[in-house]
């Protein structure tokens, strides 16, 4: 299932990240969580569906 560009309980790498600064989202159809590439097991941002869309609409 594809919700805003993200498969549903899978990790996906932005596309807009670099060698340096990489974030991975996933989705669960309910919220959008964030978080570190480099740091897999650190912290993770729980954000609403409707945060995340306007964060992305911001940077298109």
């Amino acid at each position: 299932m594809k919700w805003n560009g993200l498969r549903r309980d899978v990790w996906t790498t932005s596309s807009r990240s670099e060698q340096v600064a990489c974030v991975e989202v996933r989705t669960d159809g309910e919220s959008v969580d964030i978080r570190d590439s480099k740091r897999r097991s650190g912290y993770v941002l729980n954000v609403s569906p409707e945060a995340w869309t306007a964060f992305v609409r911001m940077w298109n």
